[in-house]
Formats: structure tokens, C-alpha cells, sequence
């Protein structure tokens, strides 16, 4: 692939954030539209990160029929987040993992159907366990591809890497709006990053990160 003359800078968003100590995602209450509706089941959780103490989110959502979720407004915090963080990390963490798990939809007649609901994040840390992140050992930065070349794109996509306790990465997840080919240059990139893993109490564990690439064309 053609390279441009091109300012990228990749960034693992570096702290304590493991993987929560217990991470969970229940669904306290849903909206039918007609009696006799079974109830959504979260199918898959997403990663989770965890922060620097234990807390949950309640976020109003859709759950749409083929299982996914559009947030609608929230979240309402536990009281031991401080207000002024409510708008920070806690809340974009709750929707990251809200957003990026899988749910198996309401049935309603016999079809899927898309229903509203309350849905918890929990996110539960031992502050008792000392810890140290993801440490990068070998990043490369990814191409710029064709299409943002003609589309002149310059902005930040942000990338949601797992890491386990071996060192290797067990997945990635894009957590932007797919731009012009760059998620596939930035995930490219990514699977041939080397990486120590985090550590709890001495011990390596898995560990999720957020990691974001910023293109700025010349």
C-alpha cells in the first residue's frame, strides 16, 4: 500500500486500568410492547476496564432485534464516583463495554423485537491488590490508506486492546465509527505490537486498553 507523508502517533492510554476484579452487565428492566415477551439476555460481555475503585452505571438503552445496543441517555452513577467525573472515564468505560457486548433480543409474537431497557454496569476492584499496566515493548504505526488519502482525513480513532497474562493480544476491538479503511490499517498494525502483560499483587493477569491512533495528513 502507498504511503503518504503523514504525522500518525499511536498511543496506548497508559494506568491501572485491568480487567475489573468482577466486571458484570445486568439488564434490571425492559419495555415491551405487547404482553407474553420474553425477556433480552446479555449473550456476550464485552471486556471491561477497571479504574480506580469499584462502581456501577444504570444506562437507558435500546436493545435492538438482532441483539445489539443504542444507548439512549444516562447513566446514573453510584454515589461514591465524584460528580465531576460522571462526564469522565467511569462513564465512557460503562459505554464502551454497554456498547460492545452482545444481547440476545426480546421475543415478542414469535419475532426479535426491539425493546427499551435499564441496563447495569459493575465494575468491582480489591484496593487492597497493587498493580501495573500493559507495557508496550514493540509498536508499529499503521499505514494510511487510499481512501482517507483522498478523503484528506485527519482525526482519532480509538481501539480497545485485550492483553493476557502470556503477553499476547487476545483481541481488539474498534471502538469508532469504521474511517475509510484505517480501523483494518490500525488493526494491522496492532497484531504485530509486543507487549508485557499487567500485573496484580506480582502476578501476570489479562488486561484491557485503550489505545488511540491519531492521523494528521502533510
Amino acid at each position: 500500500m502507498p504511503k503518504h507523508h503523514l504525522l500518525v502517533a499511536t498511543t496506548l492510554v497508559a494506568s491501572s486500568a485491568l480487567l475489573a476484579d468482577s466486571a458484570t452487565l445486568t439488564i434490571l428492566s425492559a419495555t415491551y410492547p405487547a404482553p407474553g415477551c420474553s425477556a433480552p439476555v446479555v449473550f456476550r460481555q464485552a471486556p471491561a476496564r477497571s479504574l480506580d475503585q469499584s462502581y456501577w452505571a444504570d444506562v437507558a438503552v435500546s436493545i435492538t432485534n438482532d441483539g445489539h445496543v443504542l444507548i439512549q441517555s444516562g447513566p446514573s452513577l453510584s454515589r461514591n464516583v465524584p460528580a465531576t467525573d460522571w462526564s469522565g472515564d467511569y462513564v465512557s468505560n460503562a459505554f464502551d463495554a454497554i456498547q460492545h457486548s452482545i444481547f440476545t433480543p426480546a421475543i415478542c409474537s414469535g419475532q426479535p423485537t426491539q425493546v427499551s431497557a435499564i441496563v447495569r454496569f459493575g465494575s468491582e476492584v480489591d484496593p487492597g491488590k497493587s498493580s501495573t499496566p500493559i507495557i508496550v515493548l514493540h509498536k508499529e504505526q499503521p499505514d494510511y490508506s487510499n481512501e482517507a488519502a483522498r478523503a484528506n482525513f485527519r482525526g482519532t480513532i480509538r481501539t480497545s486492546i485485550t492483553v493476557n497474562a502470556r503477553g499476547n493480544l487476545d483481541s481488539i476491538t474498534v471502538l469508532d465509527s469504521p474511517r475509510f479503511g484505517l480501523e483494518t490499517e490500525i488493526i494491522r498494525a496492532l497484531t504485530r505490537w509486543r507487549f508485557k502483560p499487567a500485573t496484580r499483587d506480582g502476578q501476570p493477569v489479562s488486561a484491557t486498553e485503550i489505545v488511540t491512533t491519531t492521523f494528521d495528513r502533510r
